[in-house]
Parts: structure tokens; C-alpha cells; sequence
């Protein structure tokens, strides 16, 4: 996350496919490539775009990366977003809990040409997002259940008025408790962000 200027903050969540050090550089290129993009501005969808036709090119190893993406009017309120095959954020409102709308698009890296869409919502002061990799809802217990979408949703909810920091401790806590003795199968990333 980082502000693009006074009034607008830019922030994004990925998972990269496979695991070690290639995935780690293919994710590290990602980061910065997605920061100097971000940069020139436009809007979340346009940036995926170029941000793909950037990691296409010479994706010797087929690497990808699933990404979303928003920008923050501080001032208005105002979310506009884009999502690369990735996790849906969830939104913690007043009424409840709810993932963001889908407005499609494919995992980065894939297909050179690949168009991305733009979401668009409003928060109220109050409301608050929840970002997340799958390493969260597919964390598994001893007797290899889930911990699923279900299971997050239902954790937030109580959640609605707690801190960023408060939300994001407690769910990665409540993951672990659930996962128990089983060993972690993937990374866990969250970001929380209350407007």
C-alpha cells in the first residue's frame, strides 16, 4: 500500500504460483513493476492490464500471479478496483459482512492481452475491507477440512467494529487454532484497512 497522492491510497494483495526462491523474484518483479504502473495512473483495471503485458514478457519458468487491486479516495470514500483471479476481499459494513463484487478477470502472467475490469463502491465511515490470500481459507485441520469462505465470513461478522490490527491478529490466531497440529500448506496473507 502506498499513497499515489495526497487524497488517493493504492493497495493490492497477491499470491504467486509455486514456491522458493524463482517464486519469490517472480513476486518481488511483480511489486515493483505494479508500484511504478500504479504510478502513472489510470484506473485499478487499466493497470492490471499493463502490469500482465509486463510480467508476460519473457515468463520463461509460466509463472503467474493473482492480484487485486484498488485506489482509495481518502477523502470521498470512494474504492475503485480490479481483481486478477484472486481471493474477493470482504466488506465489513454496518449491515454485515460481504465479499466485494466480482468484476472478473484472469490470474497475471497468463495471457498477454488479457482485459481487466474496474469495480466500483463507496465506503461509509465505519466500513472496513479485509484483504486475504487462499492460504487462509484453504488452511486445513488434522482431518483435512477447510477453513473456507464460510468460515471467514462467519469469523468477521463479530468483527465489524474491531481495529485493522485487532482483526487482523485475531483471524490469523483463530486459523492457526484451527489448523491446529496440522502443518501449514501455503502462506497466509491479510490486510485490513477501516475508512
Amino acid at each position: 500500500f502506498f499513497f499515489i497522492d495526497d487524497d488517493h491510497l493504492c493497495f493490492a494483495v497477491g499470491d504467486v504460483s509455486g514456491k522458493g526462491i524463482p517464486a519469490s523474484l517472480f513476486m518481488a518483479v511483480t511489486k515493483a513493476l505494479f508500484r511504478a504502473i500504479a504510478g502513472n495512473g489510470g484506473t485499478p483495471g487499466e493497470m492490471l492490464a499493463r502490469l500482465n503485458t509486463e510480467i508476460c514478457r519473457d515468463n520463461e519458468f509460466c509463472m503467474f500471479v493473482t492480484l487485486f487491486c484498488a485506489i482509495l479516495n481518502i477523502r470521498t470514500g470512494q474504492l475503485d478496483y480490479s481483481n486478477g483471479g484472486h481471493n474477493l476481499p470482504y466488506h465489513l459494513h454496518h449491515d454485515g459482512v460481504s465479499p466485494l463484487e466480482n468484476p472478473g478477470g484472469r490470474a497475471l502472467g497468463l495471457v498477454e492481452q488479457s482485459q481487466y475490469e474496474s469495480g466500483r463502491l463507496v465506503l461509509a465511515p465505519g466500513d472496513a475491507l479485509l484483504l486475504y490470500t487462499d492460504g487462509v481459507t484453504e488452511a486445513m485441520d488434522s482431518r483435512e477440512r477447510l477453513y473456507s469462505d464460510q468460515r471467514l465470513a462467519e469469523f468477521l461478522a463479530p468483527h465489524r467494529g474491531s481495529s485493522p490490527r485487532q482483526v487482523v491478529g485475531d483471524l490469523v490466531s483463530d486459523v492457526r487454532h484451527f489448523a491446529g497440529a496440522a502443518p501449514q500448506s501455503d502462506d497466509i496473507t491479510t490486510m485490513a484497512l477501516r475508512y
